[in-house]
């Protein structure tokens, strides 16, 4: 169903017109002046004796013990139960694995080590195939891993086991 052009164009000029309305309003009401309440109207017949004992100083506050329900019930939690902190969990770190120290290992010597800022290099000989490695962290030789490397030697893993091969003093 198609509508005609005159009818389009009638609701073209409508929907204008309203559009038109609505910014008038619009800036009518920013640019209206704007007007403070009366404050000397005076309160309600059961506030304005609070506000006189209050502007003359003999308002006190009530007991706490009135709010003791707030405190029982609180406002603002979904529940309305009062806050119990959670019990606290206690983390147990698990034992380091045990360093195994091994001044010479059946497959590998330890020839030096090379410290360059963050650089770490391992000088190892090979015994079983006679070669020389060099191995930064992470390089495996014989299903060992090479983990840490220090001035005085490193340290290899297997699985949970962990080996030190110390540098010869020569």
């Amino acid at each position: 169903m198609t509508l005609a052009p005159q009818t389009l164009l009638a609701l073209r000029r409508l929907l204008l017109g309203g559009c038109v309305c609505l910014a008038g309003y619009t800036v009518y009401e920013w640019t209206r002046p704007y007007v403070a309440p009366d404050l000397e109207q005076p309160l309600t017949q059961d506030a304005s004796g609070l506000l006189e004992d209050v502007s003359a100083g003999t308002y006190d506050l009530p007991p706490l013990e009135t709010f003791a329900e707030t405190l029982e019930r609180p406002l603002f939690r979904a529940d309305r139960r009062p806050y119990r902190a959670p019990q606290p969990v206690v983390v147990r770190k698990p034992a380091p694995t045990p360093v195994v120290e091994i001044p010479l290992a059946e497959q590998v010597a330890l020839r030096a080590t090379i410290i360059i800022g963050e650089r770490r290099i391992a000088l190892l000989h090979d015994i079983v195939n006679d070669n020389p490695l060099r191995l930064s962290r992470g390089d495996n030789v014989h299903g060992w891993t090479l983990i840490e490397v220090d001035t005085n030697g490193v340290t290899l893993q297997n699985g949970e086991t962990r080996a030190r091969l110390a540098l010869q003093q020569e």
